[in-house]
């Protein structure tokens, strides 16, 4: 499963009531592809805020690319990062596709956990 823009995931995690802590210090907003007027003004808000606690990051250091696609690894780090999960000492979840040596492997395991995300078992 693909999700097809990357805003979504931004937009939604706003809402999850965890992340309304604001950093005593903010980072800057790097992303020039995304407007703070019109209608990308929300967009622009919600990826400021939750650049600013360290939940997602751009596909370069000023880039955000708010109309790419977003992987499902890049989904589940925004999630755990979103939901403040502990990402070090995970239970393996057994994914055939995600070894530990994978780069969000412990953003999946968090997930996985949880019981946020599972495996899709076949008949």
């Amino acid at each position: 499963m693909k999700l097809h823009k990357a805003w979504a995931v931004a937009a939604a995690a706003v809402v999850v009531p965890c992340v309304a802590v604001i950093p005593t210090e903010a980072a800057t907003m790097p992303f020039t592809d995304i407007k703070n007027s019109g209608s990308e003004a929300e967009l622009y808000k919600a990826v400021s805020e939750l650049y600013s606690q360290g939940i997602v990051f751009g596909t370069t250091p000023t880039t955000f690319s708010p109309h790419q696609n977003l992987t499902r690894e890049e989904a589940a780090y925004f999630l755990a990062e979103a939901l403040k999960l502990e990402t070090k000492n995970v239970v393996n979840p057994g994914f055939k596709d995600v070894p530990a040596s994978h780069k969000y492997y412990g953003h999946i395991a968090a997930l996985a956990e949880k019981g946020i995300i599972q495996k899709k078992y076949e008949l």
